[in-house]
């Protein structure tokens, strides 16, 4: 069987390592699999070919529909939503093309999208017979941007098979009696393979962390969505009350913001990198908090931390939690629609309103100090890991799911 994936990730993120578990998950029982994928010299690229992947890349310039992303879930103005319809127009006849063109190359059996690709494949794999699995990763904001969100909700629902990380992503497709069997959940797992088996390494050596601090680590870059902003204003009282915890700050910052921290890498989210940056510094937080840029070994990291935080402002699944739980560390959550139904608060981690500083500081201070308690949620959440986020369950589903949908195809 072969299988064109279709995906538009930059770096090693969580759609990306969803991907690359589904490709692994394939390969491993001979299938091949081509990823048509956005830039050709990332993490994440590198990531999906370690994983089997045969990689094709996208033109030098964005098909990317301006719909597809959580970040559009933020207001705009009638200019840039005029500009941004106009854009989008033009994207999907060029889509169609290229769809056209890529799909009569490779000739897969199955083709494969996920939300933050070009939505234009599955109309094209419709026209020429071929069957889709569509993985949603991020929740469809139904009712926002009008006659685009329609087009694009519209192409999705073509799809032969649609399946997300977690209930919420799939309501907006449970809506026909039509598609009873052809909607599913198929939750993330942790490729510990691929992040988090890698060669272990002494954070507190690469990281420069005296041996009698605690660690507290956050996995999101500079993000508007992940709460960078409030999570600096927790870290600022907690380090004024205590001088015992360092932070390590991971994830994406802005390529072209260069700083005597010498990182860099997506090209988004400026304003919130120079906000970090210069809110340490002013803050004079530079001996509490240690910012590492893109990583790929997370739980090598998480292994080695006190406490894991996950700061959503915007309601969206958090991988980090159950890479948390995976990695048996007490976490420390948003409390929102998505990690409600993860964490049981107080039971197999923490919950906090996002914007109380104040609750996170007290709840933060709470895993530090009593490390029994912290240590029995971090089991529990260990627990909650290995019954309904194992990788050995979530490849089996997969199978399934490719598997049964092609033998329909060869009936």
């Amino acid at each position: 069987m072969i299988v064109l994936a279709i995906h538009s990730g930059s770096e090693l993120g969580g759609s990306t390592l969803n991907l690359g578990f589904i490709v692994k998950t394939l390969v491993s029982r001979s299938h091949t699999v081509f990823v048509l994928n956005r830039e050709p010299s990332d993490e994440g690229s590198r990531y999906l070919e370690r994983c089997g992947a045969r990689l094709l890349y996208f033109p030098p310039f964005s098909l990317r529909m301006n719909t597809t992303t959580i970040l559009e879930s933020v207001r705009c103005g009638f200019v840039k939503e005029l500009r941004t319809t106009l854009e989008d127009f033009v994207k999907l006849v060029t889509g169609l093309l290229l769809a056209l063109r890529y799909i009569k190359r490779i000739r897969p059996a199955i083709l494969l999208v996920t939300d933050s690709a070009l939505p234009q494949f599955v109309q094209v794999a419709k026209w020429l017979h071929i069957p889709v699995i569509c993985e949603l990763q991020a929740e469809l904001i139904r009712g926002r941007y009008g006659l685009r969100r329609k087009i694009y909700t519209y192409l999705l629902r073509r799809s032969d098979r649609v399946f997300g990380i977690t209930r919420f992503h799939i309501e907006p497709f449970q809506t026909s009696p039509s598609r009873d069997g052809r909607v599913t959940v198929i939750p993330n797992t942790v490729d510990c393979e691929a992040v988090g088996e890698m060669p272990e390494f002494d954070i507190r050596t690469a990281y420069g962390i005296p041996k009698e601090k605690k660690v507290v680590s956050y996995f999101g870059g500079a993000s508007q969505v992940k709460g960078c902003r409030f999570l600096l204003s927790v870290v600022r009282q907690v380090v004024a009350a205590r001088d015992d915890v360092v932070f390590v700050l991971a994830g994406p910052f802005h390529l072209d913001f260069s700083t005597e921290w010498g990182l860099g890498s997506i090209k988004n989210d400026r304003a919130e990198t120079e906000y970090l940056f210069e809110f340490v510094n002013a803050n004079a937080l530079a001996g509490n908090v240690r910012i590492v840029g893109e990583v790929t070994n997370a739980v090598a990291i998480m292994r080695q931390s006190d406490v894991v935080v996950s700061s959503n402002s915007f309601p969206h699944f958090s991988r980090t939690i159950i890479e948390a739980f995976q990695s048996t560390v007490p976490v420390l959550a948003s409390k929102d629609k998505f990690s409600r139904e993860v964490i049981e608060d107080g039971q197999s981690g923490m919950l906090a309103e996002f914007g109380r500083p104040a609750e996170w500081v007290g709840k933060l201070s709470h895993l530090l100090d009593d490390r029994r308690r912290a240590r029995e949620m971090a089991e529990q959440g260990r627990r909650v890991y290995e019954s309904a986020f194992h990788p050995g369950m979530v490849s089996a589903q997969i199978s399934q799911l490719f598997e049964s949908l092609y033998a329909e195809l060869c009936r």
